[in-house]
C-alpha cells in the first residue's frame, strides 16, 4: 500500500511539473514577442492602419485577369463580341506564357488595358478566333493544314493587369495599316 500511495505522489508530482513547465513556456514567448517589438511600436492607431495599409498594397499590387468572351459574324461581315464573364485573382503571369502575336492581320484583335483617363496602358494582338488552323491526315497519309472561317467562337484572354487599369476595350484591325475599330468596352472595377 505504501508503494503504490508513493506511486500516485510521484505521478500528481510529475504532472504539476509538466503543467508548470508548459505555463512557462506560454508566458515565456508571449512576453518574449512584446518585448522583442516594442521598441517598433507605432505610437498611434492611425499610423499601425498605414502601415497595415501599405503593407496590404505591397502584397496584392499583382494582378491577373482572365476574361471569357464570345464573337460572332454577321452576314454582312460585321463582328461582334458578347462578354461572358471575368475573373480576377492575385498572381503573376510567367514571362513566355501568354500565345499573343507581334503584329497583327486584318481581322486579328487587340486588347488594350485604358486608365480612368482613357489613356491607353498596355496593349497586346490576339489571332483572330473565327480563324481556325485544323491539321489532319489526308487521303494518302500526310498530315496538312487546312484554314477554316467560322460564324461564332468563344475565346478566353488571360492578361498581366495594370495596376491603373480601369477598363478594357478589344478592338478589330481592319486594315493593313493598323486601322482599328471598337467591339467592345469590359470595366473592370
Amino acid at each position: 500500500m505504501r508503494a503504490s500511495m508513493l506511486h500516485s505522489i510521484f505521478i500528481n508530482r510529475n504532472r504539476i511539473y509538466l503543467f508548470l513547465f508548459f505555463a512557462f513556456l506560454v508566458l515565456f514567448f508571449s512576453c518574449a514577442s512584446k518585448l522583442k517589438g516594442s521598441n517598433h511600436l507605432p505610437k498611434s492607431e492611425l499610423e499601425q492602419r498605414q502601415i497595415i495599409n501599405t503593407t496590404t498594397k505591397t502584397v496584392s499590387s499583382d494582378k491577373i485577369i482572365f476574361l471569357n468572351y464570345s464573337i460572332s459574324k454577321k452576314e454582312n461581315g460585321t463582328k461582334k463580341i458578347e462578354f461572358i464573364s471575368k475573373i480576377l485573382t492575385d498572381g503573376k503571369i510567367k514571362k513566355n506564357s501568354n500565345k499573343f502575336i507581334s503584329k497583327g492581320n486584318v481581322g486579328d484583335l487587340q486588347c488594350v488595358q485604358m486608365n480612368h483617363l482613357n489613356k491607353p496602358l498596355k496593349s497586346v494582338i490576339l489571332k483572330n478566333p473565327l480563324s481556325k488552323i485544323i491539321e489532319y491526315v489526308n487521303e494518302a497519309n500526310v498530315l496538312e493544314k487546312r484554314k477554316i472561317e467560322t460564324q461564332e467562337s468563344p475565346f478566353a484572354i488571360r492578361l498581366q493587369l495594370e495596376p491603373e487599369t480601369k477598363f478594357i476595350i478589344i478592338n478589330e484591325i481592319t486594315a493593313p495599316n493598323k486601322k482599328i475599330n471598337a467591339l467592345i468596352t469590359t470595366k473592370i472595377y
